[in-house]
């Protein structure tokens, strides 16, 4: 039995020897190489998230250029070209005739340059009544170009009137677009 025994025995060795070198050798090599798969496998899906949330922040903001676009075409609508000045120049006059104002005085003033848009300043002085005052400022903002009121200066000429006139000085300003493309 001894010997049956020593065999046993030389066999369990042997068979743990083979276990453990088969585990060392070949196992444990294949193990590392699983676990260096997956950590790249992870880092591959996060980039691929980061990459995703990258290309719907580029549809967003392409969506939100175009929203811009659409109103600064709008705005370039509002502020007229350099040639459509003078008809403007002609509609303030105009709309004053309309509403039975006869200005004193309507004179283009300075011109100011900007990088985006040229500003004329333009003064008028005339006498009205409230009504017309207020009619004309309507039309003057409902006019399709921007024209705006700077500057107003209103003195009542008869102070014990139901309908008092007024002195008006004021001064508007329209605007163009300069900037090139």
């Amino acid at each position: 039995m001894n010997e049956a025994l020593k065999r046993i025995l030389v066999g369990l060795l042997l068979g743990v020897a083979i276990v453990y070198l088969g585990n060392t050798y070949l196992l444990e090599p294949k193990r590392v190489a699983i676990k260096k798969i997956i950590t790249e496998r992870e880092k591959i899906d996060k980039e691929i998230a980061r990459l995703k949330a990258a290309q719907k922040r580029v549809a967003e903001i392409e969506k939100e250029i175009a929203q811009l676009q659409i109103q600064l075409d709008r705005l370039k609508g509002i502020l007229p070209s350099r040639k459509d000045i003078p008809k403007l120049l002609r509609q303030v006059p105009k709309l004053g005739a309309e509403n039975e104002i006869v200005f004193d005085i309507f004179k283009p003033a300075g011109e100011r340059a900007g990088s985006i848009y040229g500003a004329l300043s333009m003064s008028l002085n005339f006498t009205c009544t409230y009504e017309q005052l207020v009619s004309l400022m309507k039309g003057i903002t409902s006019l399709e170009r921007l024209i705006k009121p700077t500057h107003i200066t209103i003195k009542s000429k008869s102070a014990m009137s139901l309908d008092p006139e007024l002195a008006v000085s004021c001064t508007l300003e329209t605007y163009w677009y300069t900037k090139k493309e």
